[in-house]
């Protein structure tokens, strides 16, 4: 895993080991990632209502990235993503996001 961490910027989790992650089968890209290609995790709402720079990486974001990999065992499995939440791509997601902006 690498977790890129800046002040007054949103941490980015990538899965960098395995270099290219196993896809469940029938399945041609990851689940709930902000982007397939760099293996980037969706654990939280960019808008700031579920994480935000007052809050602490190791009470946050470590534990949901050990959520998102919990959830990404399960879905190579059963090719169903349990791990709840809105998917980046969705347009539902997208609505709110770009509501927000």
């Amino acid at each position: 895993m690498k977790i890129v961490f800046e002040k007054k910027v949103s941490p980015a989790v990538y899965v960098v080991d395995p270099a290219e992650l196993k896809l469940a089968e029938d399945k041609t890209k990851l689940e709930h990632v902000y982007n397939h290609k760099k293996q980037k995790l969706c654990l939280f709402y960019p808008d700031g209502s579920q994480w935000n720079d007052s809050k602490m990486v190791a009470s946050t974001i470590i534990p949901w990235t050990i959520e998102w990999l919990y959830h990404y065992e399960i879905w190579l499995i059963t090719g169903k993503w349990l791990g709840g939440g809105k998917h980046p791509n969705s347009s539902d997601y997208l609505n709110k996001v770009k509501s927000n902006i």
